[in-house]
């Protein structure tokens, strides 16, 4: 097993990379049989399997799939094959309001995202009528967007006005 602390505090090592809140972001990667915990001193925690396939708690789960850990529980991934892992968690920033695909900690910046949708800012994508996705122009964007408090705020105003 070897893992590499991306940014944050785990297992008793902290990378230097300045966050905005208590976090960790660690990439794993575990042969057969390798073992590796979630860190327990935070009460937010996941696992991202980006390669191969982990046991966690009796249960296999692949590629693609995100792992959420309840309160202050001790999990360990166990690998079955070879395999790739993302661990990341933190403490809580608040509550975080969504609808559709807009997540913001400030519910005025979902009502927002909902106005500014109808003024074309988002296209059609694929065969589904309801499935959209952000054009590529981000002065077309009409919603603010926060991810994690960890990465900033992202701020782009009302049909096409950034702010």
């Amino acid at each position: 097993m070897s893992a590499r602390l991306i940014a944050g505090q785990a297992f008793g090592l902290t990378n230097p990379v300045r966050t905005q809140s208590p976090l960790f972001y660690v990439h794993g990667e575990l042969q057969p049989g390798g073992r590796i915990g979630i860190p327990s001193e935070y009460p937010e925690r996941a696992a991202y399997v980006v390669a191969g396939r982990v046991e966690a708690d009796g249960w296999d789960y692949g590629p693609g799939q995100m792992l959420v850990f309840a309160g202050r529980s001790d999990p360990v991934l166990t690998a079955l094959e070879a395999s790739t892992v993302m661990l990341l968690g933190g403490e809580p920033l608040g509550p975080r309001h969504i609808w559709w695909n807009f997540v913001s900690s400030r519910q005025n910046r979902i009502e927002q995202a909902k106005a500014d949708r109808p003024c074309g800012s988002f296209a059609p994508h694929g065969s589904s009528p309801h499935q959209t996705h952000h054009k590529a122009d981000a002065d077309s964007l009409g919603l603010a967007f926060e991810i994690f408090g960890v990465f900033g705020r992202v701020n782009i105003g009302t049909c096409g006005r950034v702010r």
